[in-house]
């Protein structure tokens, strides 16, 4: 029997400011289950960012899995991969023979610089990693689709894989791995502990020029009814989980099996509050209403901008009437409408910023925009405006960039973050003269 240690890099430290959020890192967890269920290996899992790994006891491992994305991460990287080059050189320090396999988003986008800054890393999981983990237990290297891996002084990359995952051949995730008090929602007053992350579906259709889909693709897929509903009976009653935050891009891409799944989380007595990412064009008042119903708190939307002008650049395919109808449809139905929001867009200017602000005060449209200024990742369209723009040199380490280039893609110099703060300030102090 093969024993592998499957390992979640300690990022709460990044240098970064995209921050590290406690959720139960499921790429991995799927990965244990598959090992241990299918190939019948003896799998140590831990979470660095909750306990210390013994690393006098890597001798006795042939494997190691790692990842420097975690699944709530896919989309959103952060810049600063190298919690898992470190922890691959501290295991291979005390096992040299042991496999390191290393999945994520930067692996996915750049394995060439990957294997270049790391020694140690032997292969590199290109995508989804669940389907390849399982070729590479089961076959050969030659063979494995969607893979790069060291021969020697060489690497080789094998052709892409074309074949999106079938979440449904998937195994529930290792929970028993896992403490569950390690985890939590960023707002708990939203979704309180025991809380967890759940993945109903995988995959986004649409285009907009800054999101990373290297790990996701764009084939929409959901698992079915029956397997989500089973893995929540099994999140209540076996590890008391009193919230789930559905980790899906967009929740509500397909009406017809949202309507489904609420209705037998009602007929199933599934007690759970929970939380999901939405699209504006996607929800109306029956869809709603039934998501209320069964245990639906909020809806997150990814609003960006709230002008039309940002909105189409960004070719977002929603409007921001779109986003009006959204916000209103939720308060009326008793849901927070939350927002996920960037600032810095191609076209941003002092007018748009002003015109979003404005906006977010008279429709009372949750509107957060000192968060975060857009990331053109490698590998989006809005990365290689960024190079096109002679804002990075190609050749450079483009994560090593992120920080520095954010929020200035084709702004010619008109938006200012700064002015942003002060108006943002004004705004509510505003809104809270009108409020009280």
């Amino acid at each position: 029997m093969e024993k592998v240690l499957v390992v979640n890099p300690d990022y709460r430290n990044v240098k970064d400011r995209v921050n590290y959020r406690p959720r139960q890192p499921l790429s991995l967890l799927y990965i244990v289950s598959i090992l241990e269920k299918e190939f019948g290996c003896k799998v140590t899992f831990y979470d660095l960012n909750h306990e210390n790994i013994d690393l006098a006891a890597a001798k006795q491992y042939s494997v190691l899995v790692t990842t420097t994305t975690p699944l709530d991460r896919w989309e959103t990287p952060y810049y600063d991969y190298s919690p898992a080059l470190k922890l691959i050189e501290k295991v291979k320090e005390q096992n040299s023979d042991i496999t390191a396999i290393l999945t994520g988003t930067h692996g996915s986008v750049t394995p060439e610089l990957l294997f270049s800054e790391s020694g140690w890393l032997d292969i590199i999981v290109r995508g989804e990693p669940e389907g390849k983990i399982r070729a590479l237990a089961a076959g050969k290297l030659e063979e494995v689709k969607g893979i790069s891996y060291r021969r020697g002084n060489q690497v080789i990359h094998n052709e892409d894989c074309e074949c999106p995952v079938d979440l449904d051949q998937l195994p529930f995730p290792a929970y028993d791995h896992i403490n569950f008090n390690w985890y939590e929602f960023n707002n708990p007053s939203l979704l309180p502990k025991r809380f967890s992350i759940v993945e109903s579906s995988r995959g986004c259709p649409f285009s907009c020029i800054f999101c990373s889909k290297a790990m996701h693709g764009s084939k929409f897929r959901y698992r079915s009814t029956e397997s989500v509903i089973g893995e929540l009976h099994m999140l209540q009653e076996k590890y008391g989980v009193r919230s789930v935050y559905f980790q899906d891009l967009e929740f509500t891409i397909n009406r017809n099996r949202v309507m489904e799944l609420c209705s037998e989380m009602v007929a199933e007595d599934i007690d759970i509050a929970w939380g999901c990412a939405a699209r504006c064009t996607d929800v109306d008042r029956e869809l709603l209403l039934a998501m209320k119903e069964a245990g639906c708190r909020f809806l997150s939307f990814g609003v960006e901008s709230l002008t039309d002008q940002i909105l189409k650049e960004i070719n977002k395919g929603i409007t921001f009437d779109d986003i009006k109808r959204a916000n209103y449809l939720c308060k009326e139905a008793g849901l927070k409408f939350n927002s996920f929001t960037l600032t810095g867009f191609p076209g941003e200017t002092k007018r748009t910023v002003a015109l979003s602000l404005l906006r977010s005060m008279l429709y009372g449209i949750d509107y957060k925009v000192m968060r975060s200024k857009v990331r053109p990742y490698p590998g989006t369209r809005l990365y290689e405006m960024a190079v096109s723009d002679g804002l990075v040199d190609r050749n450079a380490n483009p994560w090593l960039e992120l920080n520095r280039i954010e929020g200035t893609v084709g702004n010619e110099g008109n938006y200012d973050h700064g002015l942003l703060i002060k108006l943002l300030a004004r705004v509510q102090k505003i809104s809270y003269r009108r409020k009280n």
